[in-house]
């Protein structure tokens, strides 16, 4: 791992597009349409076994080159919620503040809802987010991911310059930023997965054309062909 000084450049998004820049949500959208929160969990203890040991990751399917896409979203994901927190920060008397009885109905009517946070966490999602980014700078999470992914495609397991410290801390911040992640989605969205798929249904034809229109047209501008972009860091 890097121990030097990071310039204050490094810390600013390097996988996303500009559009996505300006609006976050749109990578945020982009990963739960890959996998939900329990494919991406499952997909991110793969990756951390390979990281671990001699074994290399091959996809019976794919091959190796599916890590690089599950790398790519992972580092996107951190973005966007990088940037998010920040235009929180800027913005705070514009959040909507959750009650103890929307939490209640969301769990009793989301399709998946987060068991792993706080009470805190989930009344406010961007309490773990700003804690990881207290704990590691977004370009020390770049690093990270990028160690994990030359780790877990060699035959050697992870050596002196990534401690067990280290593989924990990241994974476990990972793990609640996915958590976070779902909740900004399913409130911040006009995409909210319902276990009642008609009312997902009404709703959606419930929501203005114009502000529907305007996010999927974005979306689809922004993420067509995305597993073939390749950024290096």
């Amino acid at each position: 791992m890097y121990c030097g000084i990071y310039a204050p450049w490094d810390h600013v998004p390097k996988f996303l597009r500009y559009a996505e820049v300006m609006n976050p949500l749109v990578p945020v959208m982009y990963f739960f349409d890959a996998n939900d929160v329990e494919g991406h969990e499952e997909k991110l203890k793969t990756w951390r076994h390979f990281v671990v040991t001699d074994a290399y990751f091959n996809d019976a399917r794919f091959g190796p080159g599916s890590l690089i896409f599950d790398y790519e979203q992972n580092v996107r994901l951190v973005e966007a919620l990088y940037l998010l927190s920040l235009d929180r920060d800027d913005a705070p008397n514009k959040v909507n503040q959750i009650t103890e009885e929307q939490l209640a109905t969301e769990r009793a009517e989301w399709v998946w809802f987060p068991v792993e946070l706080t009470e805190k966490e989930l009344l406010d999602p961007y309490v773990p987010i700003k804690a990881a980014f207290e704990e590691l700078q977004l370009q020390q999470f770049r690093d990270h991911l990028s160690e994990w992914l030359n780790a877990a495609l060699s035959i050697d397991a992870v050596d002196e310059y990534m401690s067990a410290g280290e593989i924990i801390m990241v994974y476990d911040h990972l793990k609640k930023m996915y958590s976070a992640a779902w909740l900004i989605f399913q409130r911040d969205t006009e995409r909210t997965q319902y276990k009642d798929k008609t009312r997902r249904a009404r709703e959606s034809s419930d929501c203005p054309d114009g502000k529907q229109g305007e996010l999927e047209e974005e979306e689809t501008d922004n993420i067509d062909g995305e597993t073939n972009d390749s950024i290096s860091l």
